[in-house]
C-alpha cells in the first residue's frame, strides 16, 4: 500500500495502525525521476520516547533504505553479591579418584530396581564429588558496561565505503 496516495485502503490501514499505536515512516521510500511513493513501512508499538524511524538516501538504488533507532535504557538486574564455585585443580582430583578407588559400591549392587541402582550411584557420586571439590563463594565483581559501539576494522572500511559511493552517487537523479 502507498501511504502517498489517498483512498480507502490507504485511510483503513493508517487507522488501524494508529488506533493500536503502531507508527510507520512518513517519508518517501522510494524515488524516481518524478515518481514518488511510500511503500516501505516500519511498524512498532515500542513508546514513541523509545524509537525512532527515518528514511536514509543512499542514491545507490530507487528504493531508500529505512533507519530505525531503539533506545531502550540496559537492563539492569540486581547483581549477586556472590557466587558458588567448586575448585578442580589436580590435587582434588586425586582426592576423588582415592574416594571412588576405596567405595565398595554395595548400595548399587544390593539395590532391587534399576532405578534405586540408579539412585544410590548418583547420591555416592555427588557426596564424594562434595568432599573432594567443596563449594566455595566468590564474591562476584561489576562488569564494566561499554555504550560505545567498537567497530572492526574490516566494518569501518565498509561504512568508508559506503560513504563514499553516497557522495559521488548523491547527485546522479538530479543530474538525469
Amino acid at each position: 500500500v502507498d501511504l502517498s496516495d489517498s483512498g480507502l485502503k490507504v485511510d483503513e490501514l493508517i487507522h488501524t495502525m494508529e488506533c493500536h499505536g503502531l507508527r510507520i515512516v512518513w517519508s518517501f521510500t522510494r524515488e524516481f525521476k518524478e515518481s514518488r511513493s511510500l511503500i516501505d513501512h516500519v511498524y512498532t508499538d515500542l513508546p514513541q520516547d523509545h524509537v525512532t524511524a527515518s528514511v536514509l538516501v543512499t542514491a545507490l538504488a530507487d528504493h531508500h533504505a529505512q533507519m530505525t533507532v531503539v533506545k531502550l535504557p540496559p537492563q539492569r538486574d540486581a547483581l549477586p553479591r556472590f557466587r558458588s564455585c567448586r575448585s578442580f585443580t589436580d590435587e582434588n582430583t586425586l582426592i576423588f579418584k582415592h574416594f571412588l578407588a576405596r567405595e565398595q559400591w554395595a548400595e548399587v549392587y544390593s539395590a532391587v530396581s534399576v532405578e534405586t541402582k540408579m539412585e544410590n550411584f548418583i547420591s555416592m557420586i555427588s557426596f564424594y564429588i562434595n568432599q573432594a571439590f567443596p563449594e566455595k563463594k566468590i564474591r562476584c565483581k561489576k562488569k564494566k558496561f561499554y555504550s560505545k559501539v567498537s567497530l572492526s576494522e574490516e566494518q569501518a572500511d565498509i561504512r568508508d565505503l559506503v560513504r563514499w559511493w553516497y557522495f559521488i552517487t548523491k547527485d546522479l537523479e538530479k543530474a538525469n
